[in-house]
């Protein structure tokens, strides 16, 4: 099932809370699993995606990359995501008189973000011509931050190929459209949520590409403290709580439902407000065929149902593997083999699967060579 040969980079995801190793290996169409592995990052290491303690976050890749969960990395080239929060990606659109160059898209690139053009690296791509307008989807990030990231991984003793935005990563990882390999006719059109442990990125993705992303301060550390500090449980417990009770109201007589119920309420109304913006300027493009959750945060029992519930559309958990040929449930065996088993095995399965949901960026960073050949 697994191969040990892959010359492809390894995808390295950098957040406050972890770091998530992934390499894949094998046939374009459905790559497989090489290596896979995630450590924890010391408290105050990495904050906003900014690093603190340089020092600290280098001797962690280190160990990561030499003693993965699962399997072993064969590269010392990296791809590696910038942090969300300070990246900006989106479809803008020039008319088709004007030259499609560096210069023109600068131009209108500075409409939408607070930076100079000496403050920024960026790139962008022509998705499509429609009429006399050009479609362009655009990324950019502050250069401080990309060369911070840079050094960071020299300083590893490893290769940077490329520095990739987390929701160009995410796509890549949960939906079939970004195979390239895919049937040309699948189109459709999403909204990801994907819930980290400090913040939630919304993605909309229509017809190949993504819109428009935001970014929004909900979080699964937010909502596991509330239960901690309510219950008067250790953060692990709550977590548990999280992942078993969640939204079911027959679960611990409805008592971690009634404390998250805000939070989830809260979300709701974030993926409506993206909903509307989309049917305002994009109505065009058809309607959203579905939402996928994802992260950390998306394994809370019963959200995908109550928020498909509240807002009307299909919605699902995304998985992170769908363009990888590994079995979900072997992978999950393979990568916890080692580690103690819980008591309750119920509670187990649920963080397992949680934490295989929070590497959908790494997946993604990892794909993406395979997929741009």
């Amino acid at each position: 099932m697994f191969l040990r040969d892959s010359k492809n980079p390894i995808g390295l995801d950098i957040s406050d809370l972890s770091l998530k190793i992934v390499q894949v290996a094998g046939n374009p169409a459905r790559p497989r699993i090489q290596a896979i592995g995630k450590i924890a990052v010391p408290k105050g290491a990495i904050e906003d995606g900014e690093i603190k303690d340089e020092g600290k976050v280098i001797g962690l890749i280190k160990e990561l990359i030499e003693h993965p969960r699962y399997g072993r990395t064969t590269s010392k080239e990296i791809v590696a995501c910038l942090p969300e929060k300070k990246t900006f990606v989106k479809l803008i659109e020039l008319e088709s008189d004007k030259p499609c160059d560096d210069e023109s898209v600068l131009t209108e690139i500075q409409k939408h973000i607070p930076y100079s053009p000496e403050e920024i690296d960026y790139d962008w791509q022509l998705i499509e011509k429609i009429g006399g307008i050009n479609k362009i989807l655009v990324g950019a990030a502050p250069k401080e931050i990309a060369e911070k990231y840079g050094l960071l991984i020299e300083n590893a003793g490893l290769i940077l190929e490329a520095l990739e935005i987390e929701p160009i990563a995410i796509c890549r990882s949960l939906l079939r459209e970004e195979n390239p390999l895919r049937p040309p006719e699948m189109k459709f059109n999403y909204l990801i949520a994907d819930i980290g442990a400090r913040r939630t990125g919304i993605v909309c993705y229509s017809r190949d590409t993504i819109l428009f992303t935001a970014s929004v301060k909900l979080s699964g550390e937010r909502t596991t403290k509330k239960i901690a500090e309510t219950l008067k449980l250790t953060d692990a417990q709550a977590e548990e709580a999280k992942i078993i009770c969640g939204l079911d109201p027959d679960k611990a007589r409805g008592a971690i439902r009634k404390i998250i119920s805000g939070a989830v309420d809260e979300l709701a109304e974030k993926i409506k407000e993206a909903l509307d913006f989309y049917h305002e300027n994009y109505a065009d493009r058809g309607p959203i065929a579905k939402i996928l959750i994802s992260g950390g945060g998306s394994n809370v029992k019963d959200l995908a149902k109550t928020i498909s519930r509240e807002i009307l559309i299909e919605t699902k958990i995304g998985n992170p593997f769908i363009n990888l040929k590994s079995d979900q449930e072997k992978l999950r065996e393979l990568i916890y083999k080692d580690e103690k088993i819980k008591k309750n095995k119920k509670i187990a399965a649920g963080a397992e699967k949680k934490d295989l949901s929070s590497y959908a960026t790494a997946v993604g960073l990892a794909l993406r060579k395979t997929f741009l050949k």
